[in-house]
């Protein structure tokens, strides 16, 4: 169903949506419009050796024919192309052809090359199954996310004793490599069970208390995808030619395998204090009267806004998933595809450098996104043919209602729907969320989902 572009130097694969089709011109009547053009356009040229607007018709075809010549043919091409996409039963193109003008043929000629858009069968959901997630908030659910809350608020405090899970544990730390300090670190602290810490480091933390130390050899960390080097560190690939790739692939293999020294002391064993339940939490949770009561009906509500947005989130993944499984494989237009490709290409290299990190040859490549790029477009495709199949057009009627309903989330509404009504970008954003909407409900019906209770902290994290 997805295709992804050949690899860099491979020889470019025949193209099952590819089309060809010529347009043929009388070339009298050619010649005739390009002389009307170059007489017309002649009025207001000032040729060196002329009076202005006085060149003869001689000297402009010897000087412009030739162009005027080729955007006559072009237009008149595109013109014949974009009706023919229109007629009835026409295969449509997925992007704007590509035109060659023959001027030299007899009769003059244009080659449009494109990719037409595939024909998609219909979904067969016979065997297809999936669970629609659903997720209750009840007394426990929101108790447990209180405790969150409070952790989250909370502060941590020294104690005198050894570091178990869940402990902030402030170190001095020093990596070695090849005998040599690479980096260091005075009194950071590090959380125990947060994730962020390798096994190897926290197994070693954990059970340490105030002025021990430890040695660990750790496997060296690779840069961040799409990240540059650290200074002093050379990009791999960053030799010429085929040799140099070599070389750069070989030392990258060797600095996977390159081992380090990581030297810590631990230099205090810190606790979470949970924040006290009273105003001064209420408060910088939004709620400043009506006491703990009034708390937990916060917690509650909040916990059901991000639940519902979440399970959206899993049963949209869920059901177009199975969407896509259900229909017959089909062919993804190249020009798409690469579009898709560079669009998330850039969103990644923009947010990296919003981050402070440079992207690095080779580490964040367009090829990358393929995948995901590829799972794009066949949805859009999917979405774009049953819209049509199943007559689920989405109507401004149906857009503006949406709007309407969005606008109450925005302190002015009336700024909300205003910027919408101004971005044709948003407008059709809208749409396309409110034909997911009636796609994924479409899927469920076809496959009969049934509920299936989701785990409170696989939405939540809690």
């Amino acid at each position: 169903m997805t295709v992804a572009p050949p690899p860099a130097g491979a020889a470019e694969q025949p193209n099952p949506l590819g089309r060809t089709v010529e347009f043929n011109f009388d070339n009298r009547e050619i010649d005739a419009a390009v002389e009307e053009k170059l007489r017309n356009d002649g009025r207001g040229l000032n040729l060196r050796g002329f009076r202005p607007g006085k060149a003869p018709l001689s000297v402009l075809k010897r000087r412009f024919g030739g162009a005027y010549l080729h955007d006559e043919l072009i237009n008149r091409a595109a013109t014949m192309f974009n009706e023919a996409q229109t007629k009835e039963g026409a295969e449509l193109a997925a992007a704007s052809p590509e035109m060659t003008a023959k001027t030299m043929a007899q009769p003059y000629a244009v080659e449009c090359r494109y990719e037409a858009i595939p024909k998609i069968l219909p979904p067969d959901f016979a065997g297809k199954k999936f669970a629609r997630p659903a997720l209750n908030i009840g007394d426990a659910e929101v108790e447990r996310m209180i405790e969150k809350l409070r952790r989250d608020a909370g502060h941590y405090l020294p104690v005198k004793r050894r570091a178990a899970l869940g402990d902030m544990v402030t170190v001095d730390h020093a990596l070695l490599v090849d005998g040599e300090e690479r980096e260091s670190g005075e009194n950071r602290h590090w959380l125990l069970g947060g994730g962020l810490l390798g096994s190897d480091v926290q197994n070693a933390l954990l059970g340490a208390g105030e002025g021990d130390a430890r040695e660990i050899v750790i496997e060296l960390a690779q840069p961040p995808a799409g990240a540059e080097p650290a200074e002093g560190e050379s990009e791999d690939g960053a030799e010429e030619g085929e040799k140099g790739e070599k070389v750069g692939a070989e030392k990258a293999e060797n600095e996977q395998r390159k081992k380090g020294v990581l030297r810590i002391l631990v230099k205090a064993v810190n606790e979470l204090q949970k924040a006290e339940l009273n105003d001064a939490l209420f408060k910088i949770y939004g709620v400043s009267e009506g006491g703990l009561e009034a708390f937990r009906e916060n917690v509650r509500e909040l916990l059901r806004l991000e639940a519902k947005q979440k399970l959206r989130a899993l049963l949209s993944q869920r059901a177009l998933d199975c969407f896509l499984i259900a229909t017959p494989k089909f062919d993804l237009p190249r020009a798409m595809l690469r579009d898709e490709i560079i669009t998330l290409w850039s969103a990644r290299r923009e947010e990296l450098l919003r981050a402070g990190l440079a992207p690095a040859a080779g580490k964040l490549l367009p090829e990358h996104f393929a995948a995901a790029a590829s799972r794009r477009v066949a949805l859009g495709l999917l979405l774009s043919q049953w819209k049509l199949r199943e007559g689920k057009e989405i109507t401004d009627a149906d857009a503006e209602e949406r709007m309407n309903e969005m606008s109450g989330a925005y302190e002015s509404p009336d700024a909300f729907k205003a910027h919408v009504r101004a971005s044709p970008h948003e407008w059709e954003t809208i749409k396309l969320a409110l034909l997911e909407e009636r796609a994924i409900e479409w899927v469920c019906e076809q496959t009969q989902a049934q509920e299936e209770q989701v785990p409170f902290e696989l939405l939540l994290g809690a």
